[in-house]
């Protein structure tokens, strides 16, 4: 499709809606916004707690690991040392995946919440096809 033919597809559909909607569009507009901003707020809660979730990771995990690995500390033989890295490695993919996944949340919750409008029109019209 061109750009002319999907900006005529998105205004019929739009002029569509507006008169099914005419009466509760206003309620209807306003509760969608209202429903982004949560999601943005939710979004960020979410990324604050992957970041939590990440730091413990790496402070709990790398202890127990090390227990788990015969790893204990004043130990340099060649087994004791591939048990602290292994411990930290494991660590560190646990901590960069919550990191990540913060990271991705974080940046939903922005958009969310600083554009709640285009998130609630790109959900209507989700909702209409």
């Amino acid at each position: 499709m061109s750009e002319t033919e999907i900006l005529n597809l998105l205004s019929t559909k739009l002029g569509e809606l507006a008169q099914q909607l005419q009466g509760p569009a206003e309620g209807v507009w306003r509760i969608l916004v209202h429903q982004q901003i949560i999601v943005g707020y939710t979004n960020l809660l979410l990324a604050f707690l992957c970041l939590v979730l990440a730091g413990l990771g790496f402070v709990v995990l790398i202890p127990r690991l090390m227990r788990a690995f015969n790893a204990v500390p004043g130990n340099n033989s060649g087994d004791a040392r591939f048990g602290w890295a292994l411990a930290i490695a494991i660590s560190l993919v646990i901590a960069v995946a919550f990191l990540i996944a913060g990271a991705i949340s974080g940046i939903s919750a922005v958009q969310h919440i600083l554009n709640p409008e285009y998130f609630a029109l790109k959900d209507l019209l989700w909702r209409l096809n």
